[in-house]
C-alpha cells in the first residue's frame, strides 16, 4: 500500500478491499503535479476497453484521454449531454454518439469484438 491522502483513503480502501486495483507511475509518497494528470489519462485509455465522454471539451483531461485511446485504436463514444455541457457540437465530430440504451450495447459490443480481434491475431 503506498500513502494515500485522507480525502481519497475511503475510496482508495474500497477500490483495493473490493479486488481492484490502483495504477500510478508515481513512486509512492510523490505529489501529483500537473503534468502527471496527461499522464494518468493515458493510462486510463491504455487500461480501458473504450471510451465514453459523458462530459469534457476542446481541452483538459478528457481531450488527452480521447487523443490517447484513439491512437491505441480504442473505440470511443460520447453521450449528447457532452454537447450541451461544452457548447460545443463538432468537439468529437468522428466519435460514435450514444444517445440511447441501444447504442450504448452496440459500442460496448464493438469494444469487446476488438478486444477479441486483437487476442485472435496474436
Amino acid at each position: 500500500h503506498c500513502n494515500v491522502l485522507k480525502s481519497s483513503r475511503a475510496l482508495y480502501n474500497k477500490i483495493i478491499f473490493g479486488g481492484g486495483c490502483i495504477v500510478s507511475e508515481l513512486p509512492p509518497l510523490a505529489k501529483a503535479q500537473k503534468y502527471s494528470f496527461v499522464d494518468r489519462n493515458r493510462l486510463i485509455a491504455a487500461v480501458s476497453e473504450g471510451v465514453i465522454v459523458i462530459e469534457g471539451g476542446l481541452k483538459g483531461g478528457t481531450s488527452h484521454t480521447v487523443k490517447f485511446a484513439k491512437e491505441y485504436n480504442k473505440p470511443v463514444a460520447y453521450t449528447t449531454n457532452v454537447c450541451k455541457i461544452t457548447g460545443q457540437t463538432l468537439i468529437f465530430n468522428d466519435i460514435d454518439v450514444i444517445d440511447s440504451f441501444e447504442k450504448l450495447v452496440k459500442f460496448k459490443n464493438k469494444s469487446c469484438k476488438k478486444i477479441l480481434d486483437k487476442a485472435i491475431s496474436q
